[in-house]
């Protein structure tokens, strides 16, 4: 029981087995007591709180067996569930990433770029600031991709986000989104 009085203050334990109280002086005594103790944290673990407490098992039988063999399956299992977890959270991001974003360009798509122009204006009203919105046409654009192909085109539109990500790099809140066709 000593090695896990280490462990049990500051992540909870389980117990099982038979405890029995002495009936002369009310003192509790301890027969064939087990204890698992599982921790389960949310963000990452502070190397500083990290513990190594040496545990002989070379007694453990019976009950006791079985319960090292329960915590080792546990730790494994949350191993597998962190990395699935942060699997499916970058697969997640990805997802987000298509929804909200044009594919040709990498800018905001339009969806997006319409819920932050009302999210910015509305903040700009609670806060009393002030917000600016430019819209952007490429005149003739159908000239050029009749004249030079769509390829040309797809690189017109391409070279004209870069220029807009560029001029905006250094602004606060600003953002830069392609509304549809030659639009920004």
């Amino acid at each position: 029981m000593q090695p896990f009085q280490h462990v049990a203050e500051t992540v909870g334990f389980h117990t099982w087995g038979e405890v029995n109280r002495d009936k002369r002086n009310g003192n509790v005594l301890e027969y064939n007591i087990t204890l698992m103790s599982i921790a389960m944290r949310e963000g990452k673990a502070d190397p500083k709180d990290k513990k190594h407490v040496h545990v002989d098992d070379s007694v453990l039988k019976g009950q006791a067996s079985l319960i090292k063999r329960l915590t080792k399956l546990v730790y494994a299992t949350t191993t597998e569930l962190h990395k699935a977890y942060a699997e499916l959270s970058d697969m997640n991001d990805k997802l987000q990433q298509i929804a909200d974003c044009d594919g040709l360009t990498g800018l905001f798509n339009r969806r997006k770029t319409e819920q932050v122009i009302e999210k910015r204006f509305e903040d700009m009203r609670e806060s009393g600031g002030q917000a600016g919105l430019i819209m952007l046409d490429i005149d003739y654009f159908k000239k050029i991709n009749d004249t030079y192909g769509h390829a040309v085109g797809d690189e017109t539109l391409k070279s004209v986000a870069k220029l807009m990500k560029e001029a905006v790099k250094d602004l606060e809140n600003a953002c830069t989104g392609r509304w549809g066709g030659e639009e920004f």
